[in-house]
């Protein structure tokens, strides 16, 4: 059993760090690209059967959303330096779409508990709309960290100050806490998008 009621939504968001790991895997040499694309669709796979064991494949219980992983490649990682960028843009785009395609393909859906929240395609969404000056979520920043210390240590105290024309960091008003987290702000667009997903079903 599920252990979800009737009343309960449950979102799951899984595969950043696997993501990462896999990049590191083909920038140190250590395996193929080849083969790191299939053990992303494996661990895809396997987070796609996990999340077909939550909701029992039958909507026995509540409702759950599933997260396709962020596009890593538009990152402040992803973007990294400007000689590796090309490459590293490339590759964190493949990987992660691998992963994604993968989980997609696998689920079960039974037609009445599961959703879809496409992270992936809402952050392209958001830094094309920040770039092209429409904003509505009132983001100054899709590219840098805004934390100087790591997380979970980064407060309000220690967000990046001004710098030049670039604004000051805020929780709320850059994308990204560090280089391959989502900020508070981030993590409200798909606060938000799950309510209205769940409140159109």
């Amino acid at each position: 059993e599920s252990g979800l009621s009737m009343l309960d939504l449950a979102s799951i968001l899984v595969g950043s760090h696997d993501i990462l790991e896999l990049y590191d895997s083909v920038s140190t040499a250590a395996q193929t690209e080849a083969a790191v694309l299939a053990e992303a669709d494996r661990r895809g796979q396997l987070l796609a059967s996990q999340f077909d064991r939550l909701t029992n494949k039958n909507n026995t219980a509540g409702r759950a959303i599933y997260v396709p992983v962020p596009d890593l490649s538009e990152s402040p990682f992803g973007l990294g330096d400007v000689a590796s960028r090309p490459e590293r843009v490339r590759l964190l785009k493949a990987i992660s779409e691998s992963f994604n395609n993968a989980l997609r393909d696998k689920i079960t859906n039974n037609g009445r508990s599961i959703g879809l929240l496409n992270a992936f395609q809402r952050f392209r969404n958001v830094v094309r709309d920040v770039n092209n000056g429409n904003n509505p979520f009132n983001f100054v920043n899709v590219t840098a960290a805004a934390c100087t210390v790591a997380l979970p240590d980064c407060t309000s105290l220690t967000l990046q100050p001004a710098n030049g024309s670039i604004a000051a960091a805020g929780d709320l008003i850059w994308l990204w806490a560090d280089a391959t987290h989502l900020s508070a702000g981030g993590q409200d667009v798909l606060g938000k998008d799950a309510t209205r997903s769940e409140e159109r079903r």
